[in-house]
Order: structure tokens, then C-alpha cells, then sequence
């Protein structure tokens, strides 16, 4: 059985392309129940379809190490805002658990206390000004009208909001405008109209051109990433600090970890 101490923070991810054809077509039968077969049939395209395997096998595989038990036993209730949890009576240890997937990438962040994670492709072009100034904070408005139209900035912070409300658990039943970051250099300033405790944060670049924003309960924490292919080889991910709310140098990688978790199949 795999443990978080509760200095630590993990991230597993999966890259769909490292995943080979025989094993996707394998995978529905022994990662999804039903319910989640009929959610991936819905989709009308394969890409979509696959996107959706991956990110069961990536959450199920890692959840099956922390928890001690068969693919078969885990399953999910909802909070009152639908955020996924794990019922107790297979979580003794009170593993958190917050997933995300974007483009080919999918990530998984568990902590030993609420967290919430966001990813996003960095080719993505929303006018992300336009969307802030119905949605975001004043101060994150004035932040981002002095950046170029083509700044990464409002998807960082879009991304940093998603993160934040899946990290509370109530998702968009919080306002978006109650709350804010900042961006100063590689520093992260959190902030909320309610004045209650400011999240840890971070932004961290993973390979292939897809950045994860994560939020936990603020503390400095260890970080540990895993990578997952369906050969069970699970090699250390190419991650780097963006930004943090705690004073980082860019060029640092995060502390990581390469272990090896057995074959999926």
C-alpha cells in the first residue's frame, strides 16, 4: 500500500499517445464499470472517447496503489456541489484526489487533504480578457489589461480559478469574482473578498506544451510525480515550476520521484 505523509503532495499523469492501441481496446473491460461505459460511448469522437479511458485508467491505476485494493472496488460518491470522493469505508487513511485532463494529457493530484487541479494546452486561443471581465476579480482585471492579447496570463489565472474551486469543493456555486491571484513574476498572491485562508498554489509546466495549476491547503510540500504507460514503466515526468506562492527560481524541477507500479494489464 502506497501512503502520502502529510508533507507530501503527489501528481500522476498519462500521456494518451504512450498508451498502444492493444491496451486501449483491452481497458474498457477492466477499468470502467458500467455507468462508465455508457458515459464513453456518449462521445461522439474517438479522440474524445479515448480522452476519457485515459484519465479512468490513470485515476483508477494510481487510487488502486494508495488504497490497498482491486480496480473493481473503487468507486466514487459526490459531495453536494458533485465534486468526486472516495466513500470511507474503502479510504481509511482519507486520501484527496482531484483529476483533470486536457488535449492528451491527463493528471491526478492526491493529497492528504482537499485539493483541486486544472490543465490546460498552452495553444489554446480564448480571449481569455473578454471572458475576465465577466468573471473574474477586479484586480485580476486590471492585472491582465496590462499584459499583451497574446499573454498566457488569464489562462494561468482561469486555470488557477478552476484549481481553486474544485479545490473547495463547491465549484462554480463559488463566484469566480470573490476571489483572486496575482502573478508577480514567479510568485502566486491569492486572495478573497471573505478574507478566509489563502490556499497554497502552483503552476507547473508539463511536457508537450500542457500546464497543470494545482491548490491545497497552504503548507510547503514535497512533491512527488509519476508518469504511466500501459507497460506498468512509470517514468519521472518532465515537470517545472512556473509559479508558486512561495518564492521559487523558474529554472528549479520539481522534487521527483520514478518508481516503478507493475503492469496495468
Amino acid at each position: 500500500m502506497r501512503q502520502i505523509p502529510s508533507s507530501q503532495l503527489h501528481l500522476w499523469c498519462c500521456q494518451t499517445l504512450l498508451l498502444s492501441p492493444e491496451f486501449l481496446v483491452r481497458a474498457p473491460a477492466i477499468y470502467l464499470d458500467a455507468q462508465e461505459q455508457v458515459r464513453m460511448e456518449r462521445y461522439r469522437f474517438n479522440q474524445h472517447k479515448t480522452a476519457f479511458l485515459a484519465s479512468r485508467i490513470l485515476l483508477k491505476t494510481c487510487l488502486a496503489e494508495y488504497l490497498s485494493c482491486a480496480l473493481s472496488d473503487i468507486r466514487f460518491t459526490l459531495n453536494a456541489y458533485g465534486k468526486p470522493e472516495l466513500p470511507p469505508e474503502i479510504n481509511p487513511h482519507g486520501v484527496h484526489f482531484n483529476l483533470s485532463h486536457s488535449g492528451d494529457y491527463s493528471v491526478v493530484a492526491l493529497h492528504t487533504q482537499p485539493v483541486g487541479i486544472d490543465t490546460e494546452k498552452l495553444d489554446r486561443t480564448t480571449d481569455m480578457l473578454k471572458i475576465a471581465q465577466h468573471n473574474f476579480h477586479p484586480l485580476e482585471i486590471a492585472q491582465l489589461e496590462n499584459q499583451p492579447a497574446n499573454a498566457p496570463l488569464g489562462l494561468y489565472l482561469w486555470m488557477l480559478k478552476e484549481a481553486y474551486i474544485k479545490y473547495i469543493g463547491k465549484g462554480l456555486a463559488h463566484p469566480l469574482r470573490e476571489f483572486y491571484f496575482l502573478l508577480d513574476q514567479h510568485r502566486l498572491h491569492c486572495g478573497s473578498e471573505d478574507k478566509s485562508a489563502s490556499p497554497g498554489a502552483a503552476l507547473l509546466k508539463i511536457a508537450g506544451g500542457c500546464v497543470a495549476a494545482v491548490c491545497h491547503a497552504p503548507a510547503q510540500l514535497e512533491w512527488h510525480a509519476y508518469s504511466l504507460q500501459d507497460q506498468g514503466v512509470v517514468r519521472v515526468a518532465e515537470l517545472e515550476w512556473l509559479a508558486q506562492t512561495a518564492p521559487v527560481d523558474k529554472s528549479t524541477h520539481i522534487p521527483l520521484k520514478a518508481i516503478n507500479a507493475g503492469p496495468l494489464l
